[in-house]
This record gives structure tokens, sequence and C-alpha cells, in this order.
């Protein structure tokens, strides 16, 4: 059998040689480039504002009380169910709320030296999908239990 090689002067010109690219590729790569940039740069300025706006959110209440404390635990619990936060459960003397599904509160009252003392927070921030969760949901929860603090007593010292 006798094979037939033609020259490259025969062959036709219709598609790219090998390591050649036409075009099109060329356009395709650098618009695929342009698109993960700018998702990028979009992501990165989403998650620096987020971080901003949760930087002036306050995320803890501490209460020093010449009440007792069950009144002032129950004060605080007024405060947060006028927020719309929601108990989720107890433990150990702490309490735990529910602001969102991401976001949570704990409450710990206790007596000392003839006070009662309160410290309402945010335990933890978490993420998700890879960015902080927003806070702005535990302003007016705490703004809540601060009214109700001093309208239980306002000598109370808060911080």
């Amino acid at each position: 059998m006798i094979y037939y090689i033609p020259e490259r002067s025969e062959v036709s010109a219709s598609g790219p040689e090998r390591g050649e690219c036409s075009v099109g590729v060329v356009i395709g790569i650098v618009f695929l480039i342009a698109i993960v940039a700018v998702s990028t740069m979009v992501s990165r300025a989403r998650t620096n504002a987020r971080k901003s706006a949760n930087s002036s959110v306050r995320q803890s209440l501490n209460v020093s009380s010449s009440r007792a404390v069950d009144e002032l635990r129950a004060a605080i619990n007024q405060g947060l169910a006028s927020a719309g936060v929601r108990q989720s459960g107890s433990f150990d003397n702490t309490q735990f709320y529910r602001v969102n599904t991401s976001i949570q509160l704990e409450l710990k009252v206790w007596a000392e030296e003839g006070r009662t003392l309160a410290h309402l927070a945010v335990p933890s921030v978490r993420s998700t999908a890879g960015r902080p969760v927003k806070l702005a949901p535990v302003r007016p929860a705490v703004a809540a239990a601060e009214r109700a603090v001093r309208s239980l007593d306002p000598q109370a010292i808060i911080t």
C-alpha cells in the first residue's frame, strides 16, 4: 500500500494549525477572565461593606442593677420580645434567643455583691457563604433590652 502525504502548501487553510489559536478562542478566554475578575471584586466589596456595617452595631449589653435577678431577667425578656426576638432555650443559667436563622443572643443574669448583673451578647459572629452575617437585626434587639432595663431601673449602670 502506498500512502500519499500532501505537502504543506497543498493543505487547506480552513482551521488553525497545531499550536495556534483562533481569534474567537482568545476573545473567549479574555471574556472569561474579565467575568472572574469583576465577580471577585464585587464579592470583596460586598464583604468589606458588610464588615464595615457590622463594626457599628452594638453587639453586647452589660447591666448592673439594684433590682432582683428575676425582675431584671423578666425586663430584658420583655424588651427582647418587643423587638421580635424569641427565647430558643436555656442552659446553665444562660438563656438563648434567636434573632434570625443565623444570629443568636445569649443572656446571663446573676447576683454578685448585692447587685444584679446581666450580660446580653452575640456569642460569635458566623459567616454564610464566606461572608460575615449581617448584624443589623441585633441593633433593635439590644436597644429594646436597654430601654426595658432603663424603664425598670433608671439608676442601672449600662455599658
